[in-house]
């Protein structure tokens, strides 16, 4: 028996054994007959490291939602599925670190799962974040590997928990519609950069990305409280670009606002994309969120909010929405419980309607 685990011996005896410092001198009977087994378990059932030096945790979440969308004018356009969620897929990952001094080195690997929406089980498995970086207390970090863009959810700034049922259809992935169903990429996203991020100065911080098809983007955001309010802010500014044409230019930014006595909250967010390699021609998108955040139950914070966005670009019909959703905390198990639902017009007569609702475990 090595030392170590000689170690873990004692100390087990002493408590199990001596609950009660009158008993500390009573190693009699059988009560930790069966320990040595226990820990043999335990070391079988632990995640390994490598070395002693770098710190391993395991990860993850899973997050399925039950989906319903009613589009005029196209195949199949009312039915109902089960799906992965669409900002915030299942995942699995494995982080840790090491630390010398005031700077510290880490690690990140992460891989997401997505299924199909077809009824079937065929899936996709991507890797999401693949990197290392190092971080130095007060300065700032750099990361380099698969990892998330400087600018990415800078247009979608929230206070409050409304991510898991407005993100399926947020300013990343709204679709016009149409029959072409044309994506609008204004958001940011996880490919293999260098990225520099500034420490905390004053509640604002900078981050800057640059990725190997030389395009690279800037973000600058803000988070601090003033007056019985809580306020969180970010803009963003990416140049991605396309071969043989200009570069498309994406900029925008996004606020939030929260009353911390009330709980209620407003929320805004602007993003466009300047440039002629789109199907749409400089499209653009504003969205506009606003509710409540309290704890009303034992289970945790309950989030009620409603929403309109509209979506635009040159020589196309404007797409607006308007919706409504729900999230609900459970904290003992680290569950949120979610339902969100739009009604979409995609003008010349083609209307949409769509809701999502779920649960995300975290792990």
């Amino acid at each position: 028996m090595t030392k170590t685990r000689l170690a873990a011996v004692a100390a087990a005896l002493l408590v199990a054994c001596a609950p009660f410092g009158a008993r500390a001198a009573d190693l009699g009977g059988n009560c930790c007959a069966d320990l040595e087994e226990r820990l043999s378990e335990l070391e079988a059932t632990t995640a390994r490291k490598g070395n002693r030096k770098v710190t391993l945790q395991v990860y993850g979440q899973v997050n399925e939602t039950i989906s319903w969308h009613n589009i005029d004018g196209l195949a199949n356009g009312d039915r109902a599925y089960i799906a992965t969620h669409g900002g915030s897929p299942n995942q699995l990952g494995v982080r840790g670190s090491a630390k010398i001094g005031d700077v510290t080195m880490g690690y990140n690997i992460e891989f997401g799962y997505t299924h199909s929406l077809n009824g079937d089980d065929a899936g996709s498995i991507d890797l999401r974040q693949a990197n290392w970086y190092i971080d130095r207390k007060n300065l700032g970090r750099v990361t380099v590997g698969k990892a998330t863009q400087a600018s990415k959810d800078a247009f979608a700034t929230s206070l409050a928990n409304t991510w898991l049922a407005s993100k399926p259809f947020t300013v990343g992935q709204l679709k016009t519609l149409t029959a072409g169903a044309v994506d609008l990429p204004f958001d940011g996203d996880r490919k293999n950069i260098v990225r520099l991020d500034t420490a905390n100065f004053g509640g604002f911080t900078a981050a800057a990305s640059i990725a190997n098809d030389e395009e690279w983007d800037v973000a600058l955001r803000y988070a601090g409280e003033f007056g019985g309010l809580r306020l969180a802010a970010a803009g963003g500014y990416r140049v991605t670009p396309v071969a043989g044409t200009s570069d498309n230019k994406t900029w925008g930014g996004s606020a939030s606002a929260m009353h911390m006595a009330t709980g209620l909250f407003l929320n805004a967010g602007y993003a466009k994309i300047d440039g002629t390699a789109m199907a749409l021609l400089d499209p653009d998108m504003v969205q506009l969120q606003a509710g409540i955040e309290r704890k009303w139950l034992d289970l945790g914070k309950t989030t009620l909010f409603g929403e309109w966005g509209r979506a635009q670009s040159t020589g196309a019909d404007d797409t607006t929405f308007w919706g409504a959703g729900f999230n609900q905390e459970v904290t003992a198990a680290a569950m949120d419980l979610y339902l969100g639902c739009r009604q979409y017009d995609a003008g010349s007569g083609v209307d949409g309607a769509a809701c999502a609702g779920g649960a995300r475990i975290k792990f």
